[in-house]
Protein backbone atom coordinates (compact mmCIF):
# COMPACT_ATOMS: atom_id res chain seq x y z
CA UNK A 1 0.00 0.00 0.00
CA UNK A 2 1.81 3.14 -1.17
CA UNK A 3 -0.23 5.36 1.18
CA UNK A 4 0.81 3.66 4.43
CA UNK A 5 2.70 5.72 7.02
CA UNK A 6 6.47 5.83 6.49
CA UNK A 7 8.89 4.63 9.17
CA UNK A 8 9.41 7.45 11.67
CA UNK A 9 13.11 6.80 12.15
CA UNK A 10 15.11 8.04 15.14
CA UNK A 11 13.10 11.05 16.28
CA UNK A 12 13.35 13.54 19.13
CA UNK A 13 10.62 12.94 21.71
CA UNK A 14 9.76 15.86 23.97
CA UNK A 15 9.12 15.35 27.70
CA UNK A 16 10.54 11.84 27.44
CA UNK A 17 12.40 11.88 30.77
CA UNK A 18 11.24 11.32 34.32
CA UNK A 19 12.27 13.31 37.42
CA UNK A 20 15.57 11.40 37.60
CA UNK A 21 16.31 12.30 33.95
CA UNK A 22 15.94 8.66 32.98
CA UNK A 23 13.88 7.53 30.00
CA UNK A 24 10.18 7.54 30.83
CA UNK A 25 8.86 4.09 29.94
CA UNK A 26 5.39 3.33 28.62
CA UNK A 27 3.06 1.47 30.96
CA UNK A 28 3.68 -1.87 29.25
CA UNK A 29 7.35 -1.26 28.39
CA UNK A 30 10.35 -2.93 30.03
CA UNK A 31 13.93 -1.69 29.96
CA UNK A 32 16.26 -4.53 29.00
CA UNK A 33 19.57 -2.66 29.11
CA UNK A 34 20.95 0.83 29.68
CA UNK A 35 24.53 2.07 29.56
CA UNK A 36 26.73 5.12 29.09
CA UNK A 37 27.41 5.60 25.39
CA UNK A 38 28.01 8.11 22.63
CA UNK A 39 25.87 8.35 19.51
CA UNK A 40 27.05 9.40 16.06
CA UNK A 41 24.93 9.84 12.95
CA UNK A 42 26.35 9.71 9.45
CA UNK A 43 30.02 9.20 8.65
CA UNK A 44 31.45 12.37 10.17
CA UNK A 45 34.47 12.24 12.43
CA UNK A 46 33.14 10.99 15.79
CA UNK A 47 35.54 13.27 17.64
CA UNK A 48 33.44 16.24 16.48
CA UNK A 49 30.01 14.68 16.02
CA UNK A 50 29.67 12.19 18.89
CA UNK A 51 26.86 12.95 21.32
CA UNK A 52 27.44 11.63 24.87
CA UNK A 53 24.51 10.24 26.78
CA UNK A 54 22.66 7.13 27.92
CA UNK A 55 21.58 4.32 25.59
CA UNK A 56 18.38 2.45 26.44
CA UNK A 57 17.33 -0.84 24.88
CA UNK A 58 13.75 -1.71 25.80
CA UNK A 59 11.41 -4.44 24.63
CA UNK A 60 9.64 -1.88 22.40
CA UNK A 61 12.27 0.55 21.08
CA UNK A 62 15.84 1.81 21.03
CA UNK A 63 16.31 5.18 22.75
CA UNK A 64 19.15 7.58 23.47
CA UNK A 65 19.14 10.34 26.09
CA UNK A 66 21.77 13.05 25.45
CA UNK A 67 23.73 14.25 28.44
CA UNK A 68 22.20 17.72 28.31
CA UNK A 69 20.85 18.99 31.65
CA UNK A 70 18.69 21.60 29.91
CA UNK A 71 16.82 19.12 27.73
CA UNK A 72 13.95 16.75 28.51
CA UNK A 73 14.03 15.12 25.09
CA UNK A 74 15.14 11.65 24.06
CA UNK A 75 15.78 10.17 20.64
CA UNK A 76 13.92 6.93 20.02
CA UNK A 77 12.93 4.58 17.23
CA UNK A 78 10.66 1.56 17.05
CA UNK A 79 12.17 -1.77 16.09
CA UNK A 80 10.36 -1.75 12.73
CA UNK A 81 12.65 1.15 11.77
CA UNK A 82 15.78 -0.77 12.76
CA UNK A 83 16.67 -2.21 9.36
CA UNK A 84 20.09 -3.51 10.37
CA UNK A 85 22.30 -3.72 13.45
CA UNK A 86 25.75 -5.22 13.82
CA UNK A 87 28.92 -5.02 15.88
CA UNK A 88 31.66 -3.13 14.05
CA UNK A 89 35.30 -3.14 15.10
CA UNK A 90 36.85 -2.13 11.79
CA UNK A 91 36.86 1.66 12.21
CA UNK A 92 39.28 2.71 14.95
CA UNK A 93 37.77 6.20 14.95
CA UNK A 94 35.09 4.77 17.24
CA UNK A 95 37.57 3.42 19.76
CA UNK A 96 39.51 0.21 19.98
CA UNK A 97 36.49 -1.59 21.40
CA UNK A 98 34.23 -0.90 18.42
CA UNK A 99 30.60 0.17 18.18
CA UNK A 100 27.12 -1.06 17.35
CA UNK A 101 26.32 0.07 13.82
CA UNK A 102 22.65 0.56 12.86
CA UNK A 103 20.76 1.44 9.71
CA UNK A 104 17.53 3.17 10.65
CA UNK A 105 14.73 3.59 8.11
CA UNK A 106 13.07 6.98 8.21
CA UNK A 107 16.19 9.01 8.97
CA UNK A 108 17.15 10.58 12.28
CA UNK A 109 16.80 13.78 14.29
CA UNK A 110 19.87 14.84 16.24
CA UNK A 111 22.07 17.91 16.63
CA UNK A 112 23.99 18.32 13.34
CA UNK A 113 22.83 14.89 12.24
CA UNK A 114 23.14 14.27 8.50
CA UNK A 115 20.97 11.67 6.81
CA UNK A 116 21.18 10.07 3.40
CA UNK A 117 18.25 10.14 1.01
CA UNK A 118 17.58 9.31 -2.60
CA UNK A 119 15.18 12.21 -2.90
CA UNK A 120 16.27 15.81 -3.41
CA UNK A 121 13.55 17.18 -1.17
CA UNK A 122 11.32 15.47 1.35
CA UNK A 123 7.61 16.22 1.09
CA UNK A 124 5.31 14.97 3.84
CA UNK A 125 2.30 15.41 1.55
CA UNK A 126 3.59 12.90 -0.99
CA UNK A 127 2.79 9.20 -0.62
CA UNK A 128 5.52 7.13 1.00
CA UNK A 129 7.56 5.29 -1.60
CA UNK A 130 9.41 2.19 -0.41
CA UNK A 131 11.81 2.55 -3.35
CA UNK A 132 12.85 6.05 -2.21
CA UNK A 133 13.83 5.53 1.43
CA UNK A 134 15.58 7.82 3.89
CA UNK A 135 18.16 5.91 5.91
CA UNK A 136 20.25 7.08 8.85
CA UNK A 137 23.58 5.44 9.62
CA UNK A 138 23.85 5.49 13.40
CA UNK A 139 26.60 4.20 15.67
CA UNK A 140 26.37 3.65 19.40
CA UNK A 141 29.76 3.60 21.12
CA UNK A 142 29.46 2.28 24.69
CA UNK A 143 31.84 3.63 27.32
CA UNK A 144 32.47 0.04 28.39
CA UNK A 145 33.34 -1.92 25.25
CA UNK A 146 32.52 -5.21 26.98
CA UNK A 147 28.81 -4.33 26.70
CA UNK A 148 28.85 -4.47 22.87
CA UNK A 149 27.65 -8.07 22.78
CA UNK A 150 24.90 -7.32 25.33
CA UNK A 151 23.67 -4.35 23.30
CA UNK A 152 23.62 -6.42 20.12
CA UNK A 153 21.74 -9.30 21.79
CA UNK A 154 19.21 -6.92 23.36
CA UNK A 155 18.51 -5.30 19.98
CA UNK A 156 18.18 -8.73 18.36
CA UNK A 157 15.69 -9.89 20.99
CA UNK A 158 13.72 -6.66 20.67
CA UNK A 159 13.54 -7.08 16.89
CA UNK A 160 12.23 -10.62 17.31
CA UNK A 161 9.58 -9.41 19.75
CA UNK A 162 8.47 -6.66 17.37
CA UNK A 163 8.39 -8.06 13.81
CA UNK A 164 7.73 -5.65 10.98
CA UNK A 165 4.11 -6.20 9.83
CA UNK A 166 5.10 -5.19 6.30
CA UNK A 167 7.76 -7.92 6.24
CA UNK A 168 5.11 -10.44 7.31
CA UNK A 169 2.87 -9.16 4.50
CA UNK A 170 5.66 -9.71 1.99
CA UNK A 171 6.21 -13.23 3.38
CA UNK A 172 2.51 -13.95 2.84
CA UNK A 173 2.83 -12.62 -0.71
CA UNK A 174 5.82 -14.93 -1.25
CA UNK A 175 3.77 -17.90 -0.01
CA UNK A 176 0.98 -16.99 -2.42
CA UNK A 177 3.55 -16.71 -5.23
CA UNK A 178 4.90 -20.17 -4.40
CA UNK A 179 1.37 -21.57 -4.40
CA UNK A 180 0.72 -19.91 -7.77
CA UNK A 181 4.02 -21.31 -9.05
CA UNK A 182 3.00 -24.83 -7.99
CA UNK A 183 -0.32 -24.41 -9.75
CA UNK A 184 1.49 -23.26 -12.91
CA UNK A 185 3.71 -26.37 -12.86
CA UNK A 186 0.63 -28.54 -12.40
CA UNK A 187 -1.03 -26.87 -15.38
CA UNK A 188 2.09 -27.39 -17.50
CA UNK A 189 2.18 -31.09 -16.59
CA UNK A 190 -1.49 -31.45 -17.46
CA UNK A 191 -0.91 -29.76 -20.81
CA UNK A 192 1.99 -32.13 -21.55
CA UNK A 193 -0.26 -35.09 -20.81
CA UNK A 194 -2.89 -33.63 -23.11
CA UNK A 195 -0.28 -33.16 -25.85
CA UNK A 196 0.65 -36.83 -25.60
CA UNK A 197 -3.00 -37.79 -25.86
CA UNK A 198 -3.35 -35.59 -28.92
CA UNK A 199 -0.43 -37.41 -30.56
CA UNK A 200 -2.16 -40.73 -29.96
CA UNK A 201 -5.35 -39.29 -31.38
CA UNK A 202 -3.48 -38.27 -34.54
CA UNK A 203 -2.14 -41.81 -34.93
CA UNK A 204 -5.60 -43.23 -34.45
CA UNK A 205 -6.95 -40.82 -37.03
CA UNK A 206 -4.29 -41.92 -39.54
CA UNK A 207 -5.10 -45.58 -38.93
CA UNK A 208 -8.78 -44.87 -39.38
CA UNK A 209 -8.08 -43.25 -42.74
CA UNK A 210 -6.06 -46.27 -43.91
CA UNK A 211 -8.49 -48.87 -42.51
CA UNK A 212 -11.88 -47.28 -41.75
CA UNK A 213 -13.41 -50.56 -40.62
CA UNK A 214 -10.71 -51.39 -38.09
CA UNK A 215 -12.32 -49.50 -35.22
CA UNK A 216 -15.90 -50.46 -35.92
CA UNK A 217 -17.67 -52.59 -33.31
Amino acid sequence: DMFRAPPEGLRARANALDDRRALRLHSDERCVLSCDAAMTIGDDDPASSAIPGELYITDARVAFVPRDPTSTSAYACEYRCLALHAISREDDRYGSGGCVYCQIDGGADAPSAPTTTNADDANDDEPYDEDDPVTAHVRFVPKDATTLEEIYRAMSEGSLLNPDPDAERFDDDDDEFLEDDDEAHAREAALERLDKLLVVDDEVEALMKRDPGRFED
